[in-house]
């Protein structure tokens, strides 16, 4: 269990982490022969401190734990050889040893700033990374060649990409930023979107110096006013929880609705983040029905139209193999959209049982399903920690590396942290949603109004299996019907129709061992 782990892990994580405090921080060890100015080394302390300001306000938001976030300086020297081999200027060098960085198993979140990701330079893949943050993979090293490099050595990124996205680029020597989106290669900077680019002097295809892009101060001040504005919002990408979806949890309106930015109360504002998501899982539930509806419907007429399609082709086939290739498809195709106009009449039969009127959740009933929902996300969330405190070890396992294991030991101590505070909110969510659905809907339960004891589908789902399995045994038999139609000497078109039936042969067997278990 968690309390045994070996004393390693017992340490508090924020000093493990040297949070805040510096205490395991180290001075940057610089050259004695450093060619960095005074003048320029104040604009990179400024990138770095603004850059703190920037996180400290997504701490402020609840957006990121501030364990996670890590203060310079940092002791790069490990990474020096590294330096020299990519050609890092020194300013860049010096001004990765004092950013501040997110370690973001610790923070909670990984998104930054308009779909990129938090990046820490003391990771030796992200330097390397940093060198080509558009993935645009240059093959030639000269910056005026056709394929050459975007970054030059006094060039960094201060986020990654993440899924596409925007990445934000400083310039050391002019001490400029550009925020730049990798698809449609333009600026996203918000003060900048109605400035046009420059005309392009270069013949290299990834240079981006034509670009709109601005001082750095004023970028980065911006970027905390962004967020204080609420002009952009935290979160939004692949890798952020779900809580932090925007098209999931209403975040805009949850921080005024608490007061953000000057009176912000960040506790009720995590909790009604948290009833806000779950009533979203209430009504995704709900309203499948529906959306069952409406994605058969979009099935059908898309089957319809490659029908279609492929009874035109037949026109233009020329051999004898081809054309019962095709009259296969159109046959299989068919056969699928029978199934679906079938499905198609049971869902509208559902709609019309549980969603009388297009209404699958009616408002008297919200507090009994929000409650539901926040008591399901609450006991899979104590699941979660007690499976990963059943995973610790107190030793490494035989052959293991120690550093490996250390390292693990301390990202589940970061997880542990993360899903105990999680839990805390979601605690206190379930108790005021409890209170809601007592006030609101006296002597009633979910259970009570639904006939369900959680928001899945158990009970039906083996009468639906039931039904799957009969339609599969006779589709086998249907297939093997029209097997026996075609040709003997079409034998590709015969080969693809017996592995067909091979593969629904396969799932008549998966779907009668489900029901025997």
């Amino acid at each position: 269990m968690f309390a045994l782990i070996a004393s390693l892990v017992l340490v508090p994580l924020s000093i493990v982490l040297g949070h805040r405090n510096g205490v395991f921080d180290q001075s940057p060890i610089l050259s004695t022969t450093d060619p960095i100015s005074p003048r320029q080394k104040a604009q990179l302390h400024e990138v770095a401190d603004l850059m703190l300001d920037i996180y400290q306000t997504l701490v402020d938001m609840r957006y990121l734990d501030p364990v996670g976030v890590i203060q310079g300086p940092h002791n790069m020297t490990d990474l020096e050889p590294q330096f020299e081999e990519l050609g890092i200027d020194p300013s860049i060098r010096y001004l990765y040893s004092i950013l501040p960085y997110v370690d973001t198993d610790a923070a909670g979140n990984s998104d930054f700033l308009l779909e990129g990701e938090f990046t820490d330079f003391r990771d030796p893949d992200q330097v390397d990374q940093a060198r080509d943050p558009f993935y645009a993979s240059p093959s030639n090293s000269n910056f005026d060649d056709e394929d050459g490099p975007n970054m030059r050595p006094w060039y960094t990124p201060l986020s990654q990409l993440g899924n596409h996205g925007s990445v934000i680029v400083y310039d050391a020597r002019r001490h400029l930023i550009w925020i730049i989106d990798q698809e449609s290669w333009s600026t996203t900077d918000l003060a900048l979107q109605n400035v046009e680019p420059k005309e392009v002097e270069t013949a290299n295809q990834n240079s981006f110096e034509h670009i709109p892009s601005r001082p750095a101060g004023d970028v980065l001040k911006d970027i905390v006013q962004w967020y204080r504005n609420l002009d952009i919002l935290p979160g939004g990408g692949e890798n952020s929880w779900q809580e932090w979806d925007h098209n999931e949890t209403p975040l805009r309106d949850l921080y005024t609705a608490n007061g953000w930015p000057d009176r912000f109360d960040a506790d009720a504002f995590e909790i009604n983040q948290a009833r806000a998501f779950s009533r979203y899982l209430a009504q995704d539930f709900a309203d499948r029905p529906i959306n069952e509806v409406m994605r058969l419907n979009e099935v059908i007429e898309r089957y319809k139209k490659w029908i279609e399609t492929q009874t035109e082709n037949l026109g233009y086939t020329t051999t004898k193999e081809s054309e019962w290739a095709i009259r296969s498809r159109i046959w299989c195709m068919e056969l699928d959209l029978t199934n679906f106009e079938e499905d198609l009449i049971a869902a509208e039969q559902k709609v019309k049982q549980l969603c009388p009127e297009n209404v699958c959740l009616p408002p008297q009933e919200w507090p009994l399903w929000e409650l539901q929902a926040v008591t399901e996300r609450l006991e899979s969330l104590k699941a979660d920690l007690t499976t990963a405190e059943s995973g610790f070890e107190v030793d490494p396992y035989e052959g293991q590396d120690l550093d490996e294991w250390k390292e693990d030991v301390l990202f589940r101590q970061k997880q542990h942290h993360l899903a105990k505070r999680k839990i805390a909110v979601y605690q206190k969510a379930y108790e005021a949603a409890r209170e809601d659905a007592e006030r609101l809907c006296p002597g009633q339960t979910f259970e009570s109004v639904t006939g369900l004891g959680e928001m899945v589908w158990f009970g039906r789902m083996k009468e639906e299996l039931r039904l799957v399995l009969t339609r599969t045994q006779r589709e086998v038999e249907l297939t093997r019907e029209w097997l026996a139609q075609l040709p003997d000497d079409v034998p590709e078109a015969r080969s693809d129709i017996e592995s067909t039936i091979e593969s629904l042969g396969m799932e008549v067997q998966y779907l009668e061992e489900t029901l025997r278990e």
